[in-house]
């Protein structure tokens, strides 16, 4: 017998159960997979699940208006392996849309929302010119034609949350005098002086170059923009098109 409640799955034996019950394809997640059992067992096991940790599918309905959660969920009666006893079961879930029409006039009085909110501190950046590599040491002096490495990091105290781009960069002798190297989608407009940004790390790009300099200036000064966005949940790798 199986009963479903809310993101709870219950499954009640005819025999003392010491099995396992898991999300199929995420066995290895604790956040999946039922705790051990007892050894002397129970005629019922049951699952608590975590729909965004274990995969689960949703799926928007328009008629009826709502939303379809569903996920395969395996109840094994070996620990070590499976056999035809142990069964699949695809367990689904629809959550209803609701949409009500008042044909009179009444006062209908909902309590306040309760909201919760968590404040994530942004990122701390840098700009760094590094001697040749990304693990170069700073370069405060170069001469014309020196090999430098271009970096650009950002800190986050929470990992997996944001994704940079680097833009608008332009280079100023001190004078007045400025010349754009990067555009505002974060590419290179003076292959010469500046290829396109490498993103090795969701918070970090970079670039090698030549020094170069302006005529009758010792000083160059370089100035970019960082533009922090939240990266998709769930995704290894920021998206491509938030980079160009």
């Amino acid at each position: 017998k199986v009963n479903i409640r809310s993101n709870h799955v219950r499954f009640e034996t005819r025999y003392p159960f010491r099995g396992l019950v898991f999300v199929q394809d995420r066995l290895d997640d604790p956040h999946c997979r039922s705790p051990p059992a007892s050894p002397s067992g129970h005629q019922n096991a049951s699952l608590r699940l975590a729909f965004k940790e274990c995969g689960v599918e949703r799926r928007i309905s328009t008629s009826p208006r709502g939303v379809f959660l569903s996920t395969s969920v395996i109840i094994a009666f070996n620990l070590d392996y499976l056999t035809k006893v142990d069964r699949i079961y695809r367990v689904q879930c629809f959550y209803m849309e609701m949409e009500r029409r008042l044909e009179k006039e009444i006062l209908v009085n909902m309590p306040p929302p309760t909201l919760h909110t968590k404040q994530v501190p942004m990122p701390v950046c840098k700009y760094e010119v590094l001697d040749g590599s990304p693990v170069g040491k700073p370069v405060y002096y170069a001469t014309v034609g020196q090999m430098v490495y271009h970096k650009w990091t950002c800190e986050a105290e929470q990992a997996d949350t944001f994704c940079m781009v680097v833009h608008s960069c332009f280079v100023d002798d001190g004078n007045g005098e400025r010349v754009q190297l990067i555009n505002e989608k974060g590419c290179a407009l003076d292959k010469y002086l500046l290829t396109n940004l490498e993103y090795p790390e969701d918070l970090m790009a970079g670039r090698e170059a030549h020094v170069y300099k302006y005529a009758d200036r010792d000083n160059m000064y370089f100035d970019c923009q960082i533009t922090l966005r939240i990266k998709e949940p769930g995704s290894e790798f920021c998206e491509a098109s938030l980079l160009f």
